[in-house]
């Protein structure tokens, strides 16, 4: 059997904090990216997140094995891996006891930024599409903006060329 301790626990979750610190980081790059329309660094930016979102399924996998081993060193019976709640209310000593909570609060609250972040971003990217398909619609003439339709040009389905709109 492993011998595991807080500090094996508490390296583990600085580990995903920095992570997600990364994922922060990038989502205020990405951010500014999408207003300045830099479409080839959003591409980037998307490709280190996604290298980043494996670091965490990694880390993920390597947290039900350090979970199972806590548990198996508690002498507890539980089916699935532990939260880090639960191991805190399992460890004796007050400092590492302290030094988790910590740990975890960050890991929230680092969480929950990117959270936010994300969600921004998304709605400028949501934003960003809706004007593009505005502009879209009044440069080629879409049918939802048309003030007069006869009633036989409904055959011919499909946006309408720049020059193909009559005045």
């Amino acid at each position: 059997m492993i011998a595991l301790t807080a500090q094996d626990v508490l390296r583990h979750v600085n580990g995903l904090i920095g992570i997600h610190r990364e994922l922060l980081a990038l989502a205020g790059e990405k951010k500014q990216a999408i207003i300045d329309n830099r479409v080839d660094d959003v591409s980037r930016i998307v490709n280190q997140e996604s290298r980043l979102v494996r670091k965490i399924e990694e880390a993920e996998k390597e947290w039900k094995d350090l979970a199972r081993h806590f548990a198996e060193a508690q002498g507890l019976r539980k089916k699935g891996a532990l939260t880090l709640g639960e191991m805190i209310r399992h460890i004796h000593h007050a400092d590492e006891k302290l030094a988790l909570k910590q740990a975890q609060q960050e890991l929230v609250t680092v969480i929950s930024e990117l959270k936010k972040a994300n969600e921004l971003n998304q709605d400028l990217i949501r934003q960003s599409l809706a004007f593009i398909n505005y502009s879209l619609d009044l440069m080629t003439g879409s049918d939802d903006y048309a003030i007069y339709d006869r009633p036989d040009s409904r055959r011919h389905a499909g946006r309408k060329g720049f020059f193909d709109v009559q005045a």
